[in-house]
């Protein structure tokens, strides 16, 4: 079992280095809210062809390079390694390009417009990928990559609204 050299992934992807670290983070996304292909895409108990067959089917409109890397990591039987490497390549992305990765959680499904005025808020180089949470009751909380979050959802306003009159 060998590491993934994150540089020349970078240098293969080439111009689709952003595409592909956008697959990457949508994917870990998918991982964590699918137990069950998680378990089943890292067990290295099954076989790797039986695991690429399901992903197969599963994932058909991806790009090449992401295939060959699931692939890669399947049969290296390094899949658990998929959110350490989508990690690392989104941070040298981001060095690169300028372009960070966000996890955008909103209360109800956003329009484009909306989402851009988020972005730009920002700063504008921001590829967010948008989720609506149930449990939110209104705003939004934007979960940078690299840890910061900001909360600007209706829970979060409440509750500084309740330790300021508290004080």
């Amino acid at each position: 079992m060998g590491k993934i050299d994150i540089q020349k992934l970078f240098e293969y992807a080439g111009e689709g280095a952003l595409g592909l670290a956008c697959e990457l983070y949508d994917f870990e996304h998918f991982l964590n809210k699918n137990y069950t292909f998680k378990n089943f895409i890292e067990n290295s108990n099954i076989e790797v062809l039986s695991r690429k067959k399901v992903f197969d089917k599963l994932l058909k409109k991806t790009s090449e390079n992401f295939r060959e890397l699931i692939f890669l990591l399947i049969e290296r039987n390094m899949a658990r390694e998929i959110s350490a490497v989508s990690d690392k390549f989104a941070e040298l992305v981001t060095k690169r390009s300028g372009i960070d990765f966000a996890l955008l959680s909103t209360a109800f499904p956003l329009d484009l417009i909306a989402i851009q005025k988020i972005t730009d808020a920002f700063g504008g180089n921001i590829r967010a990928k948008v989720v609506v949470d149930k449990n939110l009751l209104g705003g939004f909380v934007l979960k940078f990559r690299d840890g910061r979050v900001f909360d600007a959802s209706l829970m979060s306003k409440l509750s500084k609204m309740k330790e300021e009159i508290l004080r």
